[in-house]
């Protein structure tokens, strides 16, 4: 413009980067730069004098006082990729063959990077929740990449995540105000970032912590969709998130709502810093419905249009069906109401027939006639001469007027199972009567279908309708339903898969309430006792009312014998060893055995007063039996004492006085009443110590105390400063104390009275459900009887009934499994029974056993270490049989005699003791064999010496005679 001519040259020129930046690192350079961003300046000065240095370019921010002298200055951003997303180098340099080797090992082997969980599939099976205080608790595993813990700690203030949910609700929150979808919670109870609620009116309430430790919570102006699947869209995005709710057949319909924070806010987020709960915790109960999927996308935001519709045959499809009950409920539905709109016109027509009054009978008796004579009406009449049902359904429209499905569906149920204790294994006529009466809502019938159905009984086996009719169930409540989800959760059975967090939630759910249901006295409940039927002695002292054990303890209580006074009210206050539960005559032997000075008994006396259990209450005479029962050191009644002093007294510090001295006796209820005090900081003069009061719930929970149980499992799954988390030891005590649940009781009680009583097919029947419930004495029982006492039935099971349960039996705590269980596994592995002989699964079943002192278990394993078999080193740790003398095959063979022979059996002392004999002269014989071969020579050589000799004297004998002669 001003005259002058622009003369333009094209020049290329070369950069050079350094290798550091453009290569995957190998074995020659081994750091690693990573870099977020990179910049290329062209930059041309007007002079030629000017020399500038490259960082002086983007001092204070870019403004260098270069920039001015310039003709020319522009920057690129260009994009290096992270460090093993770039090229591979190729060895040019000239290196020796050792380090040429190392190299290629470095570059192939040693630098994988591992996998990250960016993307965590929570809930990949449907969970029910029935509104109860349990959900799926999920940890996230920490990032093991040095980019994303920045990028995470980067978050920590302005979160990025996506939660996607498919949700089906049945009620929004049927007995609280608010209940739970999701739930962020640290191990100490502390709130985190995010809380998803859903009010009993339906909207949706969310809620973060901030850095401060304040709380906001907001709430949709919208209503979730009820009785179908939607998903559920949540995306939080620095200090804003949206909710995206999809609904419809097509997800044709949506609801939506979004927020953001003041930019001044500092969200609290930590994605591996508490666990994040899918329905409900000990804070919050869960909703009532189904969480059919759940996804976490960490780090991301994942738009609802780019989440893929789930396929038609996923399990949340199949398990919850809008549309069930199917066709026949609704079916029977309709045969209750014409039924009772025929009882009801009957009801109508009977009356008007029947009723007597007469104005002229009236009149004549008023004025003195016929003073003598009553009328006679024709009585309402029974409704007999119909079918059982309509009777039924007539006797409840005269006696309330209407008809309860929930009622009719304990009859129904009633009548099926009549027809199944008769008639097991043949199921035809009861089954159709137990999917009416699970129509009708009743959950007995549902566990029994669902195990008909499972097993093959009578019909073909059908695990989607089993499971159907479980998960129903467990909508309901149903404890030993919930058992039986919880039990295919720990194994992976019948098309459920194994999920340890799962079926935590649901064994908690029933240990939760097992302290309850065993205090409350309910008609038919019994204690939860495991009898073996291997155990000839136990099975015996099991009786009845009229039974001669139960007499004749009866009448050595009545005569003054304390043991007996004792034996008595244990019997009878807890349902045990066949007795039916009468608290009242319990309460009697136990004044009995308080009268008598017996501490225990004024010790189970002064609780029953107090809390009128069989007798009418009396709370003085009640702590005037605990005292005395104190006094007398029994430390059940000093914790009784200090439980009354804390929950009617309000006396804390006489309550943990009384606690401290029974807790010091070793009583385990009064080391849970002090660990109640340390964690809700109750203890006089110290802070809350909920580390203090783990230890107190473990020593109670390991000397039997079962809400202690439950307290050890809750820490377990949330781990604490001094306990890491364990699922698996959360769910082995969430099960040990849900299985002490009197409805386990009464399944193993009808069994074991039908199986004294000769009823064997009706024992079958009950152990068959026990075990479905994922009883372990259930599932042995069951095996036993399928191969031992009734092996016709067991050709009725379209499962194995033997394989299977023994199986399933061994696969618990092994203090709680039978070592017959170990052994019977351990010979159908060695023999290949329905496959292949197994010989190191024979031998790891085999020294479980031994571990639990089974002198056969052990002589197994001596017999195959002398075989010289080759066995897994856990097998040798198991039997702590140290490396040393598994040497040699007879002196491990001696050693494992040995202790065969120091095991308590009558049965195996001679087999092990003869074993161990003819092993020793082995052994003997391999170690001295070449001085024994040389006495032995020796020795037959004098024997032929002297033979010689003898016959030499024989001779010369004979020829001394012959001269004489």
């Amino acid at each position: 413009m001003d005259g002058r001519t622009i003369n333009s040259v094209n020049e290329q020129i070369v950069f050079n980067v350094p290798d550091l930046f453009l290569y995957q690192p190998n074995f020659s350079r081994r750091e690693i730069v990573i870099i977020h961003s990179a910049y290329i300046v062209v930059w041309i000065s007007q002079s030629e004098d000017i020399a500038i240095k490259f960082t002086d370019l983007f001092d204070n921010h870019g403004e260098s006082e270069w920039f001015d002298t310039g003709a020319i200055l522009d920057f690129r951003s260009v994009t290096i990729p992270p460090p093993y997303s770039r090229a591979v180098h190729s060895r040019l340099e000239c290196g020796t063959w050792e380090l040429e080797v190392l190299s290629i090992q470095y570059e192939t082997a040693w630098w994988q990077c591992p996998e990250q969980p960016e993307t965590v599939q929570a809930i990949t099976f449907p969970v029910a929740l029935n509104g109860g205080y349990y959900g799926v608790s999920r940890w996230f595993p920490e990032y093991t990449s040095i980019d994303l813990l920045e990028e995470k700690r980067l978050q920590k203030t302005s979160p990025k995540f996506t939660i996607l949910l498919w949700l089906y609700i049945s009620e929004y929150c049927p007995q609280h105000r608010v209940c739970s979808i999701v739930q962020r919670v640290a191990w100490n109870d502390t709130v985190l970032t995010p809380l998803i609620l859903i009010k009993y009116t339906g909207h949706i309430h969310i809620q973060v912590t901030l850095q401060n430790g304040s709380i906001m919570a907001l709430a949709t102006s919208f209503k979730m969709p009820l009785q179908q699947w939607f998903r559920m869209v949540f995306i939080f995005d620095g200090n804003y998130w949206n909710l995206t709710v999809d609904y419809g057949d097509a997800l044709q319909y949506q609801l939506y709502t979004d927020y953001r924070y003041d930019d001044s806010l500092d969200i609290l987020y930590n994605d591996t810093g508490g666990m994040t709960v899918f329905g409900g915790t000990e804070l919050i109960p869960g909703f009532k419905g189904w969480i059919g999927l759940a996804t976490v996308y960490r780090r991301k935001v994942v738009l609802p249009q780019m989440v893929p519709y789930p396929e038609k045959d996923l399990a949340m499809f199949q398990y919850v069906v809008p549309e069930w009950p199917d066709d026949d409920c609704h079916d029977h539905f309709r045969f209750i109401e014409y039924q009772t709109y025929l009882a009801k016109v009957w009801l109508t027509k009977t009356i008007q027939e029947t009723t007597c009054y007469s104005p002229i009978l009236d009149v004549q008796q008023t004025e003195g006639f016929l003073r003598n004579v009553t009328p006679v009406c024709n009585a309402l009449s029974d409704p007999r001469g119909y079918s059982w049902l309509t009777n039924d359904v007539r006797r409840m429209v005269v006696a309330n007027g209407s008809v309860s499905l929930e009622r009719m569906g304990e009859i129904v149920y009633r009548k099926a199972l009549s027809f199944l204790d008769a008639h097991f294994p043949y199921t035809r006529k009861s089954i159709p009567f137990l999917k009416q009466a699970s129509c009708y809502g009743n959950h007995d019938a549902d566990f029994v279908l669902s195990s008909l159905l499972s097993n093959g009984i009578g019909v073909d086996i059908n695990e989607v309708e089993a499971n159907r009719h479980l998960v129903h169930a467990v909508m309901g409540g149903h404890k030993l339903s919930i058992l039986a989800l919880g039990s295919k959760h720990v194994h992976g059975l019948d098309g459920i898969p194994q999920d340890l967090e799962q079926a935590y939630g649901y064994y908690k759910y029933v240990a939760d309430q097992t302290q309850q249901d065993k205090e409350d006295h309910t008609d038919g409940e019994v204690r939860t006792e495991t009898v073996y039927l291997t155990d000839d002695y136990v099975v015996n002292q099991q009786t009845e009312e009229d039974g001669d054990l139960f007499i004749w303890l009866k009448h050595q209580a009545n005569q003054g014998v304390v043991s007996a006074q004792r034996d008595m009210a244990r019997l009878l206050f807890w349902g045990s060893q066949g007795i039916q539960r009468n608290l009242a005559e319990a309460a009697e032997f136990y004044r009995m055995g308080a009268e008598a000075e017996d501490p225990a008994a004024m010790f189970d006396y002064g609780i029953v007063l107090l809390k009128g259990q069989g007798i009418e209450k009396n709370v003085s005479e009640g702590l005037r039996q605990l005292d005395k029962a104190a006094d007398m050191g029994n430390p059940l009644a000093q914790n009784a004492l200090g439980w009354y002093a804390l929950q009617f007294e309000d006396n804390v510090t006489s309550a943990a006085i009384h606690f401290k001295k029974a807790y010091k006796m070793g009583n385990p209820n009064a080391a849970h009443n002090l660990g109640y005090l340390y964690q809700t900081g109750k203890f006089p003069g110290k802070k809350a110590n909920k580390v203090a009061a783990y230890r107190m719930f473990a020593f109670a929970a390991y000397h039997g105390q079962l809400e202690s149980g439950i307290m050890v499992a809750y820490n377990n799954i949330r781990g604490n400063p001094v306990l890491a988390r364990s699922p698996q030891l959360a769910l082995n005590w969430a099960r040990y104390v849900a299985e002490k649940n009197p409805s386990v009781g009464v399944l193993l009680q009808k069994a074991l009275k039908a199986y004294r009583n000769g009823e064997m097919n009706k024992s079958v029947l009950y152990y068959m459900l026990s075990a479905y419930a994922g009883i372990e004495v259930g599932q042995f029982n069951l095996a036993y009887m399928c191969e031992e006492v009734s092996r016709d039935i067991a050709v009725v099971f379209k499962k194995n009934c033997v394989w299977r349960n023994y199986n399933l039996s061994t696969d618990r705590e092994i203090q709680f499994v039978k070592s017959y269980s170990f052994l019977k596994m351990g010979d159908y592995h060695w023999y290949g029974y329905g496959g292949l002989p197994n010989h190191t699964a024979a031998a790891e079943m085999y020294a479980k056993a031994a571990e639990k002192k089974d002198a056969q278990g052990i002589f197994n394993i001596a017999v195959m270490a002398e075989e010289g078999m080759s066995l897994p080193q856990p097998i040798w740790r198991i039997l702590k049989i140290p490396k040393s003398m598994q040497k040699h095959n007879i002196t491990l063979a001696m050693e494992l005699y040995t202790r065969c022979v120091e095991y308590y059996s009558s049965e195996a002392y001679i087999p092990c003791q003869l074993a161990l004999t003819r092993v020793q002269l082995i052994y003997f014989w391999q170690k001295y064999h070449s001085v024994l071969e040389i006495l032995a020579l020796l020795t037959l050589g004098g024997i032929a010496a002297e033979l010689v000799l003898e016959l030499c004297l024989q001779y010369l004998g004979m020829q001394e005679d012959d001269i004489e002669n």
